[in-house]
């Protein structure tokens, strides 16, 4: 999928196609979600308006709904082997549960998540007709005879 600008559509069809997903169970450790799409850690809800406005804002409001206990989100990023966004005081990689949200990336060997941006959630609820030009043929699109 390229990467195109998000409109609050396309989350708000994210948001009601990953509403009807089952929530997975709260782990013991701290949970946070990680996508490539932020660059740093975050607990602020972003409405699907704000530009700053991730798919991994919305995973954590759903799952926030869910009554899951979401600490944050932080980045999927690495440089030289390491996070490039540390967890909150005092979590840490090692004693948190991160969950990545993201599409598959083979470099990094991330598989595919449910919690995804599919390109279904691109498209608009509603459809409209298509634009027609009629030519001196009659034939829709096309000039000159066959």
């Amino acid at each position: 999928m390229p990467n195109q600008p998000i409109s609050p559509a396309m989350f708000d069809n994210f948001e009601r196609r990953i509403s009807k997903l089952p929530a997975f169970p709260q782990p013991e450790r701290p949970l946070y979600l990680s996508s490539y799409s932020v660059y740093a850690t975050s607990t602020k809800d972003r409405p699907n308006e704000d530009p700053l406005c991730t798919d991994a804002h919305v995973v954590m409001r759903v799952l926030r709904q869910k009554g899951l206990r979401v600490k944050g989100i932080t980045s999927a990023r690495k440089k030289k082997g390491k996070p490039i966004a540390e967890l909150l005081w005092p979590d840490t990689h090692d004693n948190a549960k991160v969950v990545y949200v993201g599409k598959a990336s083979y470099f990094t060997g991330f598989k595919s998540s449910g919690w995804r941006l599919m390109a279904s959630d691109r498209l608009p609820t509603s459809v409209p007709p298509p634009k027609c030009m009629n030519d001196s043929t009659g034939l829709s699109g096309r000039s000159g005879a066959l």
